[in-house]
């Protein structure tokens, strides 16, 4: 067992459980400075520069980076011991340096970054002679001169672990000796004067290895095994075997030893102090107590110097438990700098009196025990001590004094007592104006102050004092960063690095330089610099959403609204909680019609998680949004959605004249007026807008209360906006106000009005329907927010939109008041008409020749009068069959009349303005015929409602079916005359327009009454009913089909020609069902249009000689050709046919315009075909 004893004292002689360094703060550039010199001095040169710390003396023994950091703080430096991580082999020496080293067992070659053994440090050399002649047969054995202190050192090793063999051998004479880093220079070397590189080393063996000397080889069992892999190095395979052994129970001392030892060379302090213990506690040996208490020690006082700063009192319990191991000194002061940084002041203070009784020369003591004097102001006690203080230690003193001072005052302001540190800053100001660490500590309140004026002159005073001062540099970047001035900013930086200072924020500073300067660049309107500079930010940080959305900025001012869609895009996707840069890609989406996308992102926002500010903007998107997406829906023609759309935006914002107009437009679109009115006297009654003035007035326009329209646009006619006064005109026009019409297109036409944009057109749908449920766009504002009804919209590569120019709406204006006046164009007309019926000579055959002159009159568009004369020549071909005519008695009669002639004159007149009045008075033939002449007339009253006109007339007419009853036959034996059948008709008609093309149903109801002289009374129904509807212009310019429906009766046949007989076709039963086409057409420059109907149908006729059915054929064929813009020729011929039956009208005439006639109209041509049949 001894050998094994022996193995594991050799391998802790050898362990190393990580690596520490020494840890040294500076609070300025001068005290930095102060501070590397002394440490140069002391033969510690191996130290790294940072802004607000030195590193130095890197070490694998926490016992030596302890000895080493007692040894700093008799020079006056406070150094703190922090662990690293373990470098690498590589790290530690680099390739150029091995080239420097030879690797030697004895001999060394001057080199550098070798380890040596560092014994002791003096400012006199002969206090360090002393001291060499008692190590002068170790390795390298000498003194050097460094700076103004001698140090005393051993040896020069490349690797770590001879350095360490050397240390051991030496540490029991000398134990503050550690290891570090040297560099060996012949030049520096000043004792022995014969001091030579080429000494070969002398080899001492450890104890350690004198004790395994003398062990004789046994047989290697498990435990031997595990021994041997631990000598060697080989701690995994130690640890495994160690494992291996725990597991079988047996020599759990040995396993749980080296498990412990394994875990001290990994740096585990507190597993390897577990484990040792409970090894232990089955041997009891003093070695393995030893290592334990070494463990245990190492690992408490570790914890406890991690736990100082931030966790003291956590710090103590570690401290105490170490004590517990190992009673030292240093324990104890280290129990009592933790009390004294937990703020236990008097417990504090007990120890550090307690210990300055002891060992009064501990500078270490010292500090702790006045600190804890300052701290509880016991005033005499300090100057008590301060007296028996030499010089040299009081001014060491009086900084710590200030340094206490300055520590309470930081705390103050961490406490945010800012009034209460100002106070004592300002009286420490007084006691030292040029103290830096007074003049940052006033610097950095006034910066936690904001008050940056007086931060930044304290900042400037540091620098008088120390221009290169780093802390005071500091200070005045966070100023120039908080002012925005990042300029400056940058100057400081680049002033910090020249000293070699790492400036962790320098890409945050350029990254807010250039964005400041993307900034300005953008306002000027310089896109393309701007760009540059966002750019660079973009190259600093990729994903930095200011510079990318800056970047989809200057994208959209350049019109390029797709790439910045890009930009903004990026810029969400990497910040998708930034809630300004989800408003401007929401902004974007919305700018590019992308409603959908809007509604997923809107989904996710939640309205509680939101600041004030942060709402308001969110409501004012809505209010854009709300807008915009029901206005690209009425543009859509998507009415009615855009009523729900504008609806649910009215819930938010109740008054938003946008949102009230668009509710508005669509319900006017829909029809639905009431709706329209609604929303549109919301806004008329609060701001007496114009655009919903005009609104309002097709409104009126469209309900019938033209008093209303009329009122509004006498409002609107001084206005100066061109395109109100457009819709003034068109909706006077309308309103048959064509004079004031008339007035306001001059006077738009002598203003030479320029239009860029585009009216809207007066159409949109909607209608208003039961409150709003579900809300079509998300909306954390409206309480409810599910969807029933999916409206995602596809965009378009266009919006379409249906306003026209405002010159090409003046054009439409002007070219409706034109139509409208080729309505009411006074005109007269001569020509002639020509009628054949087929039949029996004298009796049924007919042959009428017309001339005839007639005119219209009109006195404005609502009314005209109509006059004119007809001179008819009517013949029945030749005398009559008599024995079917006549009287019945005198079968043989001869020489009846089988012609006549006569003038029938008429007038007439027609007013449309609110009721359709309809007059007229005129007289059969006046002339050669057998009857004296009759006074015609008929009346008729209509009016019209929305889609549908009702019309009921009463009048007398004459029956032209025959000679006999148009002008009556005279027996010339008995005298007698009978004939001119006069029918009295009342007539009711109905007709429904199904739009804007004439597309109608027509029906009527006759029932009239039939007497002539000395003729029987006869009695009529006649039922029309006629559907006709519009399909296009696929033959001609318009085409028309439909259906044309006839029934007719009378109550006695009266187709007869005897004396009291009328003599006219009056069957029983008339029935025809027959197709239509009606079609027109218009040449492109109107002067020419042309009328034709087609129908054709089954005719059924029921009389009391025969009943018939038969097919019946109907053509007409009417036109009007402009000659001149005055003259016209008129024609037109009708064509009926049956198998035993034909009919021919034509006309001709020659027509003059009292006015300027610019194109023919389809009224013209209806005209010429009911004039053919009259």
């Amino acid at each position: 067992m001894i050998k094994y004893i022996a193995s594991f004292i050799l391998f802790i002689s050898s362990l190393s459980y990580g690596e520490y360094q020494l840890k040294i703060g500076v609070s300025s550039s001068i005290d930095m400075s102060q501070k590397l010199k002394i440490l140069k001095d002391i033969g510690i040169e191996d130290c790294k520069i940072y802004e607000h710390e030195i590193t130095c003396a890197k070490t694998k023994d926490i016992n030596e980076a302890l000895r080493i950091r007692d040894y700093l703080e008799r020079h006056n430096i406070i150094a703190f011991i922090e662990e690293v991580s373990t470098p690498k082999e590589n790290e530690i020496i680099t390739k150029n340096e091995e080239k420097n080293v030879k690797k030697l067992d004895g001999e060394l070659k001057p080199a550098k970054n070798l380890q040596c053994v560092q014994v002791s440090t003096s400012k006199v050399l002969k206090f360090e002679i002393p001291k060499y002649e008692k190590l002068k047969e170790l390795p390298l054995a000498r003194i050097e001169k460094i700076g103004n202190f001698y140090v005393l050192r051993l040896g020069g090793y490349k690797e770590y672990s001879k350095a360490k063999e050397l240390l051991d051998a030496v540490k029991k004479q000398f134990p503050d000796a550690f290891i570090r880093r040297c560099d060996i220079i012949p030049e520096r070397i000043v004792y022995p004067r014969n001091f030579s590189l080429n000494a070969k080393e002398k080899y001492l063996k450890s104890p350690e290895e004198k004790i395994l000397s003398k062990i004789s080889p046994e047989k290697i069992s498990l435990v031997g095994m595990m021994y041997q892999e631990l000598n060697a190095g080989n701690l995994s395979k130690a640890e495994e075997l160690a494992k291996k052994l725990e597991n079988t129970g047996k020599n759990l001392d040995d396993a749980y030893f080296v498990l412990g030892l394994v875990n001290l060379k990994k740096g585990n302090f507190g597993q390897a102090c577990k484990l040792l213990e409970k090894s232990y506690k089955i041997s009891k040996k003093p070695d393995v107590k030893k290592v334990r208490d070494d463990a245990c020690y190492t690992y408490a006082m570790k914890r406890g110097y991690e736990n100082i700063e931030k966790n003291p009192k956590i710090s103590v319990l570690y401290f105490k438990k170490a004590k517990e191991f190992k009673d030292t000194l240093k324990t104890k002061i280290a129990i009592g700098y933790a009390y004294l940084n937990s703020e236990q002041y008097e417990t504090a203070y007990k120890i550090f009196k307690d210990l300055y009784q002891k060992y009064k020369k501990n500078d270490e003591i010292l500090k702790g025990y006045i600190t804890t004097l300052i701290k509880l102001k016991k005033e005499d006690e300090l100057n008590q001590i301060v007296k028996n203080i030499p010089e040299e230690r009081l001014k060491s003193i009086e900084s710590l004094v200030l340094y206490n001072q300055l520590k309470s005052i930081r705390n103050l302001i961490k406490q945010r007592k800012l009034d209460v540190a100002e106070k004592k800053l300002k009286q420490l100001y007084k006691k030292f104006p040029s103290n830096i660490p007074v003049l940052l500590e006033l610097g950095n309140l006034y910066l936690e102050k904001n008050e940056l004026s007086k931060s930044k002159s304290y900042y400037r005073n540091v620098l008088i004092l120390e221009p290169n001062n780093v802390y005071a540099l500091q200070g005045l970047k966070t100023i120039y960063m908080k002012e925005g001035n990042y300029k400056k900013a940058l100057e400081i930086t680049k002033k910090l690095e020249n000293q070699g200072i790492k400036v962790e924020d320098k890409d945050k500073i350029l990254v807010l330089y250039y964005l400041n300067k993307a900034n300005e660049e953008e306002k000027a309107k310089n896109l393309a610099k701007a760009k540059e500079f966002y750019e660079k930010v973009l190259e600093i940080e990729p994903n930095n959403p200011y510079a990318l959305i800056g970047l989809g900025d200057v994208y959209y001012k350049q019109g390029n609204k797709q790439k910045a869609l890009k930009f903004y895009s990026v810029a969400y996707e990497n910040s998708k909680d930034n809630f300004d840069v989800k408003l401007k890609f929401l902004y974007s989406l919305l700018d590019l019609e992308l409603f959908d996308q809007i509604n997923s992102i809107l989904e996710d926002l939640k309205n509680e998680k939101l600041t004030n500010n942060q709402r308001e903007k969110l409501k004012q998107f809505y209010k854009v949004l709300y807008i915009k997406y029901a206005m690209y829906l009425f543009n859509e023609k998507e009415y009615k959605k855009s009523l729900e759309v504008a609806k649910e935006g009215l819930i938010m914002f109740p008054d938003n004249k946008n949102l009230l107009n668009i509710a508005g437009w669509s319900c006017y679109n829909l029809k639905d007026y009431e709706c329209a009115k609604f929303y549109f006297l919301k806004v008329y009654r609060n701001t007496k807008d114009e655009n919903t003035a005009i609104g309002l007035a097709y409104i009126y326009l469209n309900t019938g209360e033209k008093e209303k329209a009329k009122s509004i646009l006498a409002k609107l006619e001084n206005s100066n906006n061109p395109k109100i006064l457009v819709e003034v005109a068109n909706i006077y026009e309308a309103l048959g106000e064509d004079k004031k019409a008339e007035k306001l297109i001059e006077k738009l036409e002598k203003k030479a009005v320029k239009i860029k944009t585009s009216s809207k057109e007066e159409k949109q749908e909607l209608k208003l329907e039961e409150e709003i449920q579900d809300t079509i766009i998300p909306n954390p504002f409206i309480k409810s927010n599910l969807k029933t009804e999916d409206f995602t919209l596809k965009k378009k590569s266009s919006v379409k939109t249906s306003g026209v120019k405002l010159k090409e709406k003046i054009r439409l204006i002007k070219k409706k008041l034109i139509i409208k006046k080729q309505q009411y164009l006074s005109n007269i007309s001569f020509g002639g008409k020509f009628r054949y019926k087929s039949g029996d000579k004298g009796t049924t055959l007919l042959y009428v020749y017309t001339p005839f002159v007639k005119g219209e009159l009109f006195f404005n568009q609502y009314f005209y009068m109509y006059y004119g004369a007809y001179y008819p020549f009517i013949t029945s071909g030749g005398t009559p069959d008599y024995n079917k005519f006549g009287m019945v008695q005198y079968p043989v009669i001869r020489g009846t009349n089988t012609n006549g002639s006569g003038l029938e004159p008429f007038i007439g007149y027609v007013s449309k303005k609110d009721f359709i009045l309809k007059g007229e008075i005129s007289f059969t033939p006046i002339g050669n015929t057998p009857i004296n002449p009759k006074l015609l007339a008929n009346f008729g009253l209509g009016k019209n409602f929305n889609q549908n006109k009702f019309y009921i007339e009463v009048g007398r007419y004459v029956e032209k079916n025959s000679l006999l009853s148009y002008i009556g036959s005279k027996d010339l034996h008995s005298k007698n005359v009978w004939g001119r059948v006069l029918e009295t008709r009342l007539s009711l008609d109905y007709e429904r327009f199904l739009d804007k093309k004439d597309s109608l149903i027509f029906s009527s109801i006759r029932y009239s009454t039939l007497k002539g002289k000395n003729t029987n009374k006869n009695e009529k129904l006649d039922l029309i009913f006629l559907p006709k509807f519009y399909v296009g212009n696929n033959i001609l310019s318009q085409d028309y089909l439909g259906i044309y429906l006839q029934f007719m009766s009378y109550k006695k046949d009266e187709d007869l020609f005897y004396f009291g007989n009328g003599g006219y076709f009056s069957p029983k039963t008339y029935f025809m069902l027959a197709p239509v086409y009606e079609g027109f057409y218009f040449s492109k420059r109107g002067d020419l249009g042309i009328q034709l109907k087609l129908m054709t149908g089954i005719l059924n006729i029921n009389t009391s000689k025969y009943n018939e059915t038969t097919l019946a054929f109907d053509i007409f064929l009417g036109g009007e050709k402009l000659l001149s813009n005055r003259y016209s020729l008129k024609g037109g011929i009708e064509l009926r046919k049956t198998t035993s039956y034909t009919e021919i009208f034509s006309l001709l005439s020659l027509n003059y315009y009292f006015g300027i006639k610019s194109f023919i109209r389809k009224q013209d041509l209806l005209k010429i075909g009911r004039e053919v049949i009259r």
